[in-house]
């Protein structure tokens, strides 16, 4: 899983920490499971508000950009 982050990011191994394994529910009615889920990526930067409201406005509605096709 680490590595699979890892190439997505470019961060090398190194800077991850380990993961943290979440308890399995075999009654689960999400659709992200199987061998095609990677888990979630928390990322944390120490004394960056600039980077912290910078990563907060990606996941931001407002900002999504709309297009038209005709």
């Amino acid at each position: 899983m680490q590595q699979f982050w890892s190439d997505v990011t470019g961060f090398p191994l190194e800077q991850f920490q380990k993961v943290q394994w979440k308890r399995h529910n075999p009654k689960t009615k999400r659709k992200n499971i199987g061998n095609s889920y990677n888990g979630l990526l928390i990322i944390a930067v120490k004394k960056s508000i600039d980077i912290t409201r910078r990563i907060r406005g990606w996941n931001n509605p407002t900002n999504t950009i709309y297009c038209r096709v005709d």
